[in-house]
This record gives structure tokens, C-alpha cells and sequence, in this order.
């Protein structure tokens, strides 16, 4: 941990009318120790023993910013946060920040992660993949490992200043336990302490407890974030769809019609049960992805079916993931009625987003990665307006325009990118070709 003291800003949330309550998390390496916080006339004494606390500060006024102080071995830390109700969000994803270096290659992630802090944001959302628990194999003593690994990667100095401004939540993807999903001998290893360690340092900047589908309102946009990895992921049970009958039904009961529903997944649905890991697995040594299951699509038309009943009642949507390790902008449609934009927001840092040009990933390309954009299920289909090969994430602003996509993973515009369609419509034709057991 490169910071003293690793802080959290967490929820921001009215409590009772008028008065809004922060969540902070607070963590030291080193146990038995006192924190001294002082936020406005709130000043607290916190005893950190062997582990992080989250403590809530309560009687906030709404559109207030507000800089605390927190002291620790006589160096003082600063942190800001403001109460504005019309805040700008931060749609993050596949931070993979420290992978390189863990790897032992060259750390190219910094100049990315210091424009994202210099961005102008309130509230940032991370959609999962906040770090790559599976970049080592701890085979021993896992929850000494686990904690060193997130107290360095979120203690890590640049990150320390993206997590103590504005507001932040967070869901899990893949990575937070690891992208092996379908390796039950793995989930039994290693599954009890990913999942206490998510819930200490990601899930607990919301609540004490697990909320499968987190939800926030302001002024025209109604904000639903279904957790829609976590029971297939912390769950042995393969037979768990990514989209549950239940979550399905924690989505429409918190969609709002005088609203804009802005509806954020880890990863998107309609590019979720990917031909391409089908591929990858019939070429290559990967397992079988989980999201190619009969069960995931059938859950998949389910749920698309009810968004689209509530559109045809004047409901609005937008719909944005990460997952993809690039960004685009498209729109969601059911035959030639569009349902809602769809922005893919990933991935954050250089080391998880790069050209591969090996044989398996340009197959991937076909639905997975790259090429998610012509995909249809049953009568809902995607097709991308604008792909970003040089950004890293998105803010939307208090009118739900995208305003601001910043980064520079993708600079180069080759052969590839300037015939993007043309090139994947032969390779689907080939592997469609190869494979003709293929279907959906």
C-alpha cells in the first residue's frame, strides 16, 4: 500500500428529508491504531484493529460540497465529496491497474487514471473488474493475499485520489473472484474469501448488507445497478442464469416513467452469450464460458421482453456495461423499434485493453470483444453508431449526453478499424462455415 491510509468515499443518500448521510471506508496496514476525521464541526476518533470500518456521518445539506480531514500518523489526508442533485457520473470498468507491473512490464496506466481524476465527476459507479484478483495464483493463505492485493491496488497513490473525491459504487465482474468461472474445483477454493473480501472493500461502500440491485434517483434520471455477476460468480451452482428471474423482477419494480432508467450492468446482456468463448473453446484450452448457456439466453429474451412492454407504455432507457475492453455507442432494438442507447464503457487502463493478434482472440472478435455490435437475440438487436478505440471511460452529464470520453488505448487506425464490418463479416462467415453445430 503506497498510501498510509487507504479512504473510500462510498454512498451519498438522504436519510430523512433534507439530511443526507455518507458511507467512508478507512483502512490501515498496520492494526491497533487511531484515525482522527474531521469532516465540517463532525469530528470522530476511529479505532482500526485488524481490519477496514465504514462510518457514516450523518446531517448533510443538499447541494453542499464538503472537504474532510483525516489524520494518521501525524500526516494529514484529504478527501472532498459534494450533495449536488444534479451530479455528473462516472461509468468505469477493467481496472486493471498494477497488472502490468505485478507482471513485470512497464506501468503505463498512471496518465490515464490522473485524467480520469482531473475529470470533472460527483458520483463515479464502477461496473466490476476494479482489480484482477486472478493475476497470481496465491496458493496459500489466501486472506492474508486478498487484503495485501486490494490495499495495494485501491491504496495505490493514484487511485487514493480518484476513490477519496466525489461518490463511489461499486459492483463485481469476473475478476473480483476470477475469470475462470466455470472451474468449480477453483470456485471451491477460492470463492468464501473473494466474496468476504468484495463485500468489505466494494460492496460495503453501499450498505452493511448485500443489495443485489442498488438504485438511486436524481432529478431526471433513475439510476438501477442489478449485480448481475455475483450469484454466478460466489455461487457454486453453474445452473444460475447471469440475470435471475428475481433480479429481472428487482429491475422493472424500480423503473421509474417520469424518468430517464439508466439501467448498469457489468457487462451488456445482448453481447453476454458469446459465440465467440464457444469458439475460443472448440480452438484453443479455455473451459466453456458459462454465458453460452441455453439458460442465459432464455433469461436474456425474458428480461428484454419486459423492458420492452415498459417502453410501450412511454418508459425511457439507457442502458451501459464495461466488460467489452472497449467503448461504443449503439443503440438497443427490438425489430426496427429502438428500445434505448447501449454505451459500453472499458476498459479503464492500458494493461487490460491492448491489440492481440493472436489466433483465438482474432476469433473472439466475431461477438465477443469486438464484433458484439451486428448481434441479435430472437428479435433484439444491436448495431453501433460510433465506436471509441481511444477512450476509457464515459460521463454522462445532468442532460444524459455523453460529454466527455477520455483515454488513449486505441490511437492507431489500421486496416482493421477502418474496415471493421466488411473484415468480421468474413470471419463470421468462416467460423459459421467451420462451426455449423453452432446455436442459440
Amino acid at each position: 500500500m503506497e498510501e498510509k491510509l487507504l479512504i473510500i468515499i462510498g454512498r451519498i443518500y438522504e436519510k430523512s428529508k433534507d439530511n443526507f448521510t455518507v458511507r467512508i471506508l478507512f483502512d490501515i496496514e498496520e492494526a491497533n491504531k487511531n484515525i482522527y476525521i474531521k469532516l465540517n464541526d463532525d469530528k470522530k476518533v476511529l479505532f482500526i484493529k485488524d481490519k477496514s470500518l465504514v462510518i457514516e456521518f450523518d446531517n448533510l445539506k443538499k447541494n453542499k460540497i464538503y472537504n474532510g480531514t483525516a489524520i494518521y500518523e501525524c500526516t494529514e489526508f484529504n478527501f472532498n465529496f459534494s450533495t449536488k442533485q444534479n451530479p455528473k457520473i462516472a461509468y468505469v470498468s477493467c481496472c486493471g491497474y498494477l497488472t502490468a507491473y505485478i507482471n513485470g512490464k512497464k506501468d503505463n496506466d498512471k496518465d490515464t487514471l490522473e485524467k480520469l481524476y482531473k475529470s470533472d465527476y460527483d458520483i463515479m459507479i464502477h461496473m466490476g473488474d476494479q482489480l484482477y484478483l486472478d493475476v497470481i495464483e496465491f496458493k496459500n493463505n489466501l486472506s492474508y493475499h486478498y487484503r495485501k492485493f486490494y490495499r495495494r491496488v485501491f491504496g495505490s497513490t493514484v487511485m487514493q485520489k480518484i476513490l477519496r473525491k466525489g461518490s463511489h459504487i461499486m459492483i463485481c465482474d469476473d475478476h473480483e473472484f476470477t475469470d475462470k468461472v466455470s472451474y468449480l474445483d477453483v470456485k471451491k477454493k477460492y470463492c468464501n474469501e473473494a466474496k468476504n473480501f468484495y463485500m468489505e472493500y466494494q460492496e460495503r461502500l453501499w450498505s452493511d448488507n448485500y443489495t443485489c440491485c442498488k438504485n438511486f434517483s436524481y432529478l431526471n434520471q433513475n439510476v438501477i445497478i442489478p449485480n448481475i455477476r455475483y450469484e454466478m460468480i460466489f455461487n457454486y451452482d453453474k445452473k444460475n442464469p447471469f440475470i435471475s428471474e428475481n433480479l429481472q423482477n428487482e429491475i422493472i419494480d424500480n423503473l421509474k416513467k417520469n424518468q430517464t432508467n439508466i439501467i448498469v450492468m457489468s457487462l451488456a446482456l445482448i453481447g453476454n452469450n458469446k459465440i465467440g468463448s464457444y469458439v475460443k473453446h472448440k480452438i484453443g484450452k479455455s473451459n466453456f464460458d458459462d454465458s453460452t448457456l441455453n439458460l442465459n439466453i432464455k433469461n436474456t429474451i425474458s428480461y428484454l421482453n419486459k423492458i420492452k412492454e415498459k417502453k410501450n407504455k412511454g418508459y425511457k432507457f439507457i442502458f451501459i456495461s464495461g466488460d467489452l475492453h472497449l467503448s461504443c455507442k449503439s443503440y438497443i432494438k427490438y425489430k426496427n423499434d429502438i428500445i434505448g442507447r447501449q454505451y459500453i464503457s472499458s476498459g479503464l487502463t492500458k494493461s487490460v485493453t491492448i491489440n492481440k493478434n493472436n489466433i483465438d482472440y482474432i476469433c473472439l472478435l466475431l461477438y465477443d470483444k469486438f464484433n458484439f455490435g451486428s448481434y441479435k437475440i430472437n428479435n433484439f438487436k444491436i448495431k453501433p453508431y460510433k465506436r471509441n478505440y481511444d477512450t476509457n471511460f464515459l460521463i454522462l452529464d445532468e442532460n444524459l449526453n455523453d460529454n466527455i470520453y477520455i483515454g488513449n488505448n486505441f490511437p492507431i487506425k489500421n486496416l482493421y478499424s477502418k474496415y471493421f464490418f466488411l473484415i468480421n463479416l468474413l470471419i463470421i462467415s468462416v467460423i459459421n462455415y467451420i462451426f455449423k453445430n453452432i446455436k442459440f
